[in-house]
């Protein structure tokens, strides 16, 4: 019998497994590019909608502050006790109360409550109604009424966030304050005003933050769509009581409609490529040519790209650069190293740090302020992400994005949320955080600090008798000669109305703080000229030490505002040191 030889076995085409390869290899930089792409997209959308929610919250928490200002302005004024306390005077309250807030300020409610919290007066959108109009708010007003009363017998403004109707509304309130010393009964009448987030109110604060479909929901409207970026509004118990919540901004998406067309022709190119790779596997030149093509078209579109790409090697040498790369340093490339690129003496965080990656496998993104020259500067985001073979890196690609004009929107917006928009000194918040870092050093360095607190004399007789436009000018002019009297490292801020603090960084004796002071007195008491106007005003100042007189903010303002309280009694136009005070009690 004749045995039959088995069949031999057909040796693998050497060209099918390159091909193969080559398959895997462009699909997986395809899905990596596309992953990469989608992970930065989402990155930026949610830092832009993360902003966005601050920005709002700093909005919605400095219209409570500027409500606080108003409230304790009008209460703290002789004309409110007589005209809308003691008696009704309705010409009075329309032309300074009710029309003149709603028109001026856009305060749609004014409720006056008794000792007994009992509706003395009550305003709506201008006009006098019932005072049993605000019945629904009886205990929100009764809380918020008891929280003012805690800083009698001064008149300092409290806020909170009430419902009215489903309606949020913006609360503030402070007690009745005599200034020529007008009998009050005791516990102190409260003054309160409001303004109402409705809809007419929502849609311009929409047209401010540059946001779509802002809206007020007392049920989370955000859980059914994630895209919607939100604040939580809450009382003053920290009851929530819903959510502003508006279209979030995607400034991503709109940089993937950018690029959308350039990435759909390398996807199609790419596919066609495969195919053509695979019909064309029978020959390695036509591989060749086919692999070519790929690089060709992947290279046009980061070539095209309006962020600048750098590719570096594990030794630092540049080996790529893109148009836009070109372009933004005006200069040959050829043969430069990150040194030349990124000077040590100008660039030297990102010089580290990109030096760092070249030699590893992590990743890194963030901002840096390039330095061109000396006088010079861009702020960029960049990304650096290795190409890795055989678990090494052998290059380093690096993009960078020019985000210099939306950091300057940032800190545009950063300034106004911090400083008084009419003097451009800090304002309130900004100036607590530096007065507890002075807490803060008294502890841990032992150094010690003086705060004053300044009221002018004679504010009001000026704005009644000279107009507003007037009064703004004195502030303005108050706000400099502050400026010019104290040290570059003290801290001036203007706390509201016609009230200013300083922060006498690391000061401890009399004789140093007392020149400053007198220095303030006759800076403020030489005469000013405003709208043709000559004006003279002078200040009293309550000097409170650190941390002598206090070791938290809260005691600090409240100790200088008793020394300034004294500064007023025993004559005005000078200082009063809160110690003097306290010895004085003590002996008596």
């Amino acid at each position: 019998m004749t045995v039959k030889k088995g069949q031999e076995r057909r040796p693998i085409n050497p060209v099918h497994i390159i091909v193969l390869s080559l398959v895997i290899l462009l699909t997986a930089t395809l899905l990596s590019m596309m992953a990469v792409i989608d992970y930065g997209v989402d990155q930026v959308n949610d830092e832009a909608r993360s902003s966005s929610e601050v920005f709002t919250e700093s909005v919605v928490r400095d219209k409570l502050n500027q409500l606080e200002t108003t409230a304790a302005d009008y209460a703290f004024w002789d004309e409110t006790i007589k005209h809308a306390y003691h008696s009704q005077d309705r010409e009075w309250i329309d032309a300074n109360l009710g029309q003149y807030l709603t028109g001026a300020f856009g305060i749609n409610d004014l409720i006056i409550l008794g000792s007994q919290n009992n509706p003395v007066l009550s305003i709506n959108d201008g006009f006098i109604v019932d005072p049993l109009f605000y019945s629904k708010l009886a205990d929100d007003l009764k809380y918020l009424s008891a929280k003012a009363r805690e800083s009698a017998p001064v008149s300092a403004g409290v806020s909170s966030i009430s419902l009215i109707n489903g309606t949020p509304v913006l609360l503030s309130a402070a007690i009745l304050a005599s200034e020529s010393g007008i009998l009050l009964p005791s516990p102190a009448p409260v003054l309160i005003i409001g303004t109402r987030l409705n809809h007419d109110y929502l849609l311009a604060l929409a047209k401010l933050l540059h946001v779509n479909s802002l809206l007020f929901n007392t049920n989370s409207r955000h859980s059914l769509n994630n895209a919607l970026s939100f604040i939580k509004l809450k009382d003053i118990n920290n009851n929530i009581l819903g959510e502003l919540s508006w279209e979030a901004a995607k400034p991503g998406d709109q940089v993937l409609m950018k690029i959308k067309t350039p990435v759909l022709f390398l996807l199609i190119g790419c596919g066609i490529t495969l195919l053509l790779i695979i019909r064309a596997s029978r020959t390695i030149t036509k591989r060749l040519t086919d692999a070519k093509e790929r690089v060709y078209l992947l290279s046009s579109a980061i070539d095209q790209s309006k962020s600048i790409v750098l590719i570096f090697n594990n030794t630092g040498e540049l080996k790529y650069a893109n148009s836009q790369a070109l372009h933004f340093f005006s200069a040959s490339l050829d043969g430069k190293n990150i040194t030349d690129i990124f000077p040590t003496t100008l660039n030297e965080k990102f010089h580290y740090i990109l030096n760092t990656h070249i030699k590893n496998t992590g990743r890194w993104s963030g901002e840096f302020e390039f330095k061109a020259t000396d006088k010079h500067s861009v702020w960029m985001h960049a990304s650096l992400s290795p190409v890795i073979e055989k678990d090494s890196p052998v290059h380093t690609i690096c993009v960078l994005e020019d985000i210099s004009t939306m950091k300057n929107a940032f800190d545009k917006m950063t300034h106004l949320a911090t400083h008084d928009v009419l003097t451009d000194l800090i304002n309130r918040r900004l100036f607590n955080e530096f007065l507890q870092q002075a807490i803060y050093s008294s502890k841990r360095d032992n150094e010690s600090s003086a705060l004053l607190y300044i009221d002018l004399d004679g504010f009001k007789k000026v704005n009644d008798s000279l107009g507003h436009i007037t009064g703004d000018e004195l502030l303005v002019e108050v706000a400099a000669r502050l400026h010019d009297s104290t040290r570059e490292a003290d801290i001036v801020a203007r706390i509201g109305g016609d009230e200013f603090a300083i922060l006498l960084k690391n000061l401890s004796h009399r004789t140093d703080i007392n020149i400053i002071l007198q220095k303030i007195l006759t800076s403020l008491g030489k005469p000013m000229m405003l709208s043709n106007n000559e004006v003279n005003i002078t200040a009293s100042i309550g000097v409170a030490m650190i941390p002598t007189d206090g070791i938290d903010i809260d005691t600090l303002m409240c100790n200088a505002d008793l020394a300034l309280y004294e500064s007023k009694s025993i004559g005005k136009a000078t200082f009063q040191f809160y110690a003097d005070i306290a010895n004085l009690s003590k002996q008596q």
